[in-house]
């Protein structure tokens, strides 16, 4: 049986900053201090996944057993997280697993890989959450089946889509929660709605997803997980990366790294060593409708 060690991720400067403004943010990597009642996690307002149902999936922590962000398998040897999750791992600490759907059972549909390299994005800002989004290349190629698979990821389609963000991130601020990944589906906020929410802390490299009316959100626990269309193919769009305290605030949607702005930088840190799995990252149209093309030459 596994169990489900977490982590805290304290960030002390943004949450002044906005505190200051006159509302409260959080990174959502999971979050409780070493003497708090360990957890796990979930996303706020959501229902139980079906086992395979998301295939791209991966939980991330520093052993195959822990779980303490999220993030998605691009390429059989590549997981895109956000930065604030990577912020100090070692490079070979990081173990991903894929497959997985409740923590605490070995269903034997589990892989897991030790990384061997991790990027973080270098203009990451550890204050303001700019540039939340970081790389894991692992040891091996995880074995592709119903299980585990890749995601392809793409430009925002139009404000209001309806999008699906999944996770094992808790269901409310400081709540325990069952183990099974979630989901919950939001909707595409606007870049002014995005803004008007948080004031001063949102930049062309982020967008907000949620409900104005609140209650349905990621949260602690789900950071660096998926955030996606929900027609198919299932195409991923966001990272998640921050957002209210309490994950379910009226007009505070949850805010997420933008992938499709850091296609070539995608790129270039994963070509690096010949045969070393490197992508093709091809960016091209108009930023609503093409998707970005990611492949592997290895």
């Amino acid at each position: 049986m596994k169990i489900t060690p977490v982590k805290r991720w304290t960030a002390l400067t943004i949450l002044s900053a906005t505190l200051l403004a006159g509302c409260s943010t959080t990174p959502h990597a999971d979050a409780i201090d070493d003497d708090e009642a360990r957890v796990t996690p979930q996303i706020v307002g959501g229902v139980t996944a079906t086992a395979g149902e998301f295939p791209f999936m991966v939980r991330l922590g520093n052993s195959p057993s822990q779980q303490w962000c999220g993030g998605s398998l691009i390429a059989t040897n590549w997981v895109l997280t956000a930065a604030h999750c990577m912020v100090g791992e070692s490079q070979t600490g990081v173990y991903a697993t894929a497959g997985d759907h409740r923590i605490s059972v070995n269903e034997g549909t589990e892989q897991s890989r030790r990384s061997t390299r991790i990027f973080i994005h270098p203009s990451f800002n550890n204050s303001t959450y700019n540039n939340d989004i970081a790389l894991i290349k692992v040891s091996s190629a995880f074995s592709l089946n119903s299980r585990v698979a890749t995601t392809s990821l793409r430009t925002l389609p139009g404000s209001g889509s309806q999008l699906t963000v999944i996770g094992w991130g808790r269901t409310r601020e400081g709540g325990s929660s069952a183990n099974t990944l979630r989901k919950v589906n939001v909707s595409l906020q606007s870049a002014s709605s995005c803004s008007g929410a948080y004031p001063g802390q949102t930049t062309s490299n982020m967008f907000c997803a949620g409900e104005v009316s609140g209650g349905k959100d990621s949260c602690q626990g789900d950071s660096g997980g998926p955030l996606f269309t929900q027609n198919a193919p299932l195409r991923q769009i966001g990272v998640v990366s921050f957002g209210s305290t309490s994950c379910t605030e009226i007009d505070k949607p949850g805010v997420y790294a933008k992938v499709s702005e850091f296609a070539a930088w995608l790129a270039s840190n994963t070509s690096t060593g010949s045969g070393d799995g490197a992508l093709t990252v091809n960016l091209t149209g108009d930023n609503n409708n093409i998707g970005i093309g990611v492949r592997q030459s290895n």
